[in-house]
């Protein structure tokens, strides 16, 4: 019996976002309030409403997490206001593994609404453990927020930041070929959903030729508009 207790005990000391920690039991009241702020999330996402997303964002106190975070809340949100742009197109295709269609928020709600709550600390994870849709939030002050990384960046594994210059850099160019792509899109310039395709795989098909080829694309890059500097991300206290 011993035994068999010391390997519960063993097996509740749990790995949350890379750390091991013991879990807590969260309240009702605390659960209210943290499927409230991950449905404010992802609703103000739906809705690609820049600035609540922004206040509902958290991330690291050190510069890099800040600026990976910058870059995943820019790309995430052009992402989505690709999404709906598209959604006018009759021949468009929209897949759960888009960011930002519908049926990729659409997991996220269902997270926010009835997914398990594991809390750990001052985080907490809404949704089961690597599932499309789970949602990682930290407590900030007397209310909760979103913390961008863990939720948006797969490499992350759950932990509140990634140390991979790579990783930022990838965010980066999706960003700026988003924006570059969602300003044409408000432009009118694509007749179809087609056209959209064919000129995104254009660009992406050129991007990855010249690295394969060991060529530095950012002259490629430089064809597209300046990334607006994003602010208002929550940074830990």
């Amino acid at each position: 019996m011993r035994a068999k207790a010391s390997l519960v005990m063993l097996i509740s000391v749990v790995l949350l976002g890379g750390c091991a920690t013991t879990p807590s039991r969260i309240s009702s009241s605390e659960e209210s309030q943290v499927r409230a702020a991950a449905l404010e999330f992802t609703q103000a996402l739906k809705a690609g409403d820049a600035s609540r997303v922004r206040e509902m964002t958290f991330a690291g106190n050190d510069a890099e997490s800040q600026r990976l975070a910058a870059a995943v809340v820019g790309d995430t949100l052009t992402g989505r206001g690709i999404q709906m742009k598209l959604a006018g197109f009759a021949d468009a295709q929209q897949k759960a593994a888009v960011v930002g269609s519908d049926l990729w928020i659409g997991e996220m709600e269902a997270a926010a609404e009835t997914g398990p709550i594991l809390k750990a600390g001052d985080r907490v994870r809404v949704g089961e453990e690597w599932r499309d849709g789970s949602m990682f939030l930290r407590q900030v002050g007397t209310g909760w927020k979103v913390e961008v990384i863990s939720t948006l960046v797969a490499e992350s594994g759950g932990a509140p930041t990634v140390a991979d210059p790579a990783v930022e850099y990838r965010f980066n160019v999706t960003r700026a070929i988003n924006a570059w792509m969602l300003e044409r899109l408000n432009a009118g310039e694509f007749a179809t959903f087609k056209d959209y395709q064919r000129s995104r795989n254009a660009f992406w098909m050129e991007y990855l030729s010249r690295v394969a080829r060991g060529d530095d694309p950012k002259d490629l890059l430089a064809t597209l508009p300046a990334m607006p500097k994003e602010e208002g991300i929550a940074v830990e206290r």
